[in-house]
């Protein structure tokens, strides 16, 4: 799938009276559910007073933005910091409990946590820590992820507040014992602890476009790597505020809608109403092998993202982004393909008019949205279905595969994670963003292929399973050319380089 084709739903908001229903429409990458159940009073009791501050609190707003991903409001709001801190403080009470006698029992062969840092840098994907003596704790084969793959992120983003990120805080499996038992957070009593790094970080961060419109920004667990998609309690802060929600979720609609619908969706019970396809001429050139190529070989790869949500339910809007250099001709080529397909399409030229350029796509999510039917949007597999069963349904359903297969090692792990209990649990496949397979290089929509799983882990606080297939690494590396290269700041202390 191409990297940038992505998808954004519209939330229904069950807001005022029966007769006059409210829908939340979508904005790029993935898609945004139905909230049917209020917004918890704890949550509300954490924005009165920001609400009051930004004179939110007394009228409805027509639009809020809820956006996840690494941004820098994240980052200067100190979040990825605190789950960096959060996460690397469980590792240290680890390392710290094996020190001084495991009396847990905890196997060292059957660690699952690792560490963490927001930071690409493939030399820590596998290391040795404790070396050079007992006094230096004890000797272990580890890892780093980044920030973005960690469990902590998953979990502040799926949690509707402090009680319930307690508990699943409580729930991480950190490894396993000799027994074969679980070993959780709460053993090593580090709960505690992380509530207090994580006290400030499970608040939303509200900002502004350049046009003054509100915009949440709350949290990044990568699509690619995670379950890609902003927290629930900013996506219910947004529709407590607002008639409509755009959410972005990330990448395209096998990887940020696929863990919408089939992860998150069931379990805070945000229903979509609309979704909208974002597609650019340079994706479709590019899924159709070459940059500067023809457009038609790409279209197949935009018909799978318009049949995957049919599967799901939910009606779509394909939005066509302008931009200076694409010519009338081509954007008439596209349309007139997705005319064809009996797909509702509009040309977004938010890049050059801003919000004046995005109303005819706004109209049509919004017409979209309130001729949807939410009953009809479901997963496409079921709780009581094996792990492997979930992870082949994806792969053969949305991704195209004729089938999965798993190495030994990981056929191994989900038979031990469906007799301790996790059978019932959802799957998160990280999967490269670039193709609908597991290799970056196979443009787009082959079919027949077989997705091969190498290993599998266990994310019980966040409450699902992780698949990770191909060569997917849950710690990148930096390009041949660095971005950090062309960044630098000036004698006044201005940023260089930030406007990519």
């Amino acid at each position: 799938m191409a990297d940038n084709l992505h998808l954004a739903p519209a939330l229904r908001h069950p807001h005022d009276d029966a007769g006059s229903r409210q829908f939340s429409r979508c904005h790029p990458e993935v898609l945004f559910a139905a909230f049917n159940r209020t917004m918890p009073s704890a949550a509300i009791a954490m924005w009165t007073k920001l609400a009051a501050a930004a004179k939110f609190a007394t009228a409805r707003l027509p639009l809020v933005v809820v956006r996840s991903g690494p941004a820098h409001e994240d980052r200067r709001a100190g979040d990825f910091h605190a789950i960096t801190a959060a996460h690397n403080l469980l590792a240290a009470l680890l390392d710290t409990h094996l020190h001084f006698g495991n009396d847990l029992r905890i196997n060292p062969q059957e660690i699952l946590w690792p560490r963490c840092m927001d930071l690409n840098d493939r030399a820590l994907r596998r290391i040795a820590t404790g070396l050079g003596g007992r006094a230096n704790g004890p000797a272990r084969e580890t890892g780093f992820v980044i920030t973005a793959a960690s469990e902590i992120m998953a979990i502040l983003a799926l949690s509707e507040g402090r009680a319930d990120l307690r508990q699943r805080l409580a729930r991480i499996v950190v490894g396993f014992n000799y027994d074969g038992a679980p070993v959780t957070a709460n053993d090593l009593k580090a709960v505690g602890p992380m509530m207090v790094l994580l006290n400030d970080a499970v608040l939303p961060n509200l900002v502004q476009t350049n046009e003054g419109a509100p915009a949440i920004v709350h949290f990044g667990p990568f699509a690619n790597i995670a379950h890609g998609t902003s927290s629930v309690l900013a996506q219910r802060i947004g529709l407590h505020l607002a008639d409509y929600v755009v959410n972005e979720t990330g990448f395209a609609a096998d990887l940020g809608a696929e863990k919408f619908f089939d992860l998150v969706m069931p379990m805070c019970g945000h229903v979509p109403a609309a979704a909208a396809v974002i597609v650019t001429l340079k994706a479709l050139r590019t899924q159709g092998g070459a940059p500067d190529g023809p457009l038609e070989p790409g279209f197949p790869n935009l018909a799978r993202h318009l049949d995957n949500l049919k599967r799901w339910g939910v009606p779509a809007v394909i939005a066509l982004n302008r931009f200076p250099g694409d010519t009338a001709s081509d954007l008439e080529q596209v349309m007139s393909y997705c005319r064809s397909l009996g797909a509702d399409v509009a040309l977004a030229e938010g890049y050059t008019k801003g919000g004046a350029g995005m109303t005819d796509l706004a109209h049509k999510l919004v017409a979209a949205a309130q001729a949807s039917d939410p009953a009809a949007v479901k997963p496409i597999y079921s709780p009581v279905q094996t792990l492997e069963e979930k992870i082949t349904a994806v792969a053969t359903q949305i991704y195209g595969a004729a089938r999965a297969w798993f190495k030994p090692a990981a056929k191994t792990r989900l038979a031990k994670l469906a007799t301790l209990g996790y059978g019932p649990l959802p799957v998160c496949i990280a999967k490269t963003q670039y193709s609908f397979t597991a290799d970056p290089k196979q443009m787009g929509a082959p079919s027949g292929w077989t997705l091969n799983v190498g290993e599998v882990t266990l994310s019980a606080g966040a409450g699902f399973v992780v698949a990770i297939a191909g060569s997917m690494m849950l710690m990148p590396g930096l390009g041949t050319v660095p971005q950090a290269q062309k960044l630098d700041v000036d004698d006044r202390g201005a940023m260089i380089g930030m406007d990519y």
